[in-house]
């Protein structure tokens, strides 16, 4: 049987969480701004990680997160 991933979503530019609204883990998905986030813990100290995929004028796409 398949199970049903659900995202918290936004489609305000610029809008992304916080580590107080994601749980450990949990992502977060913004539609206009094509970027996708998740929570994590190093040794205690949590952060919000963005993931985005950037165009080239080429065309390509490149995968590139921040924290």
């Amino acid at each position: 049987m398949a199970q049903v991933i659900k995202v918290k979503q936004s489609s305000v530019a610029g809008k992304a969480p916080t580590t107080a609204q994601l749980q450990l883990g949990e992502l977060a998905l913004n539609t206009t701004d094509g970027k996708l986030y998740f929570k994590k813990n190093v040794s205690g100290t949590e952060s919000i990680v963005t993931v985005s995929a950037l165009t080239t004028s080429q065309g390509a796409n490149t995968l590139m997160w921040t924290q």
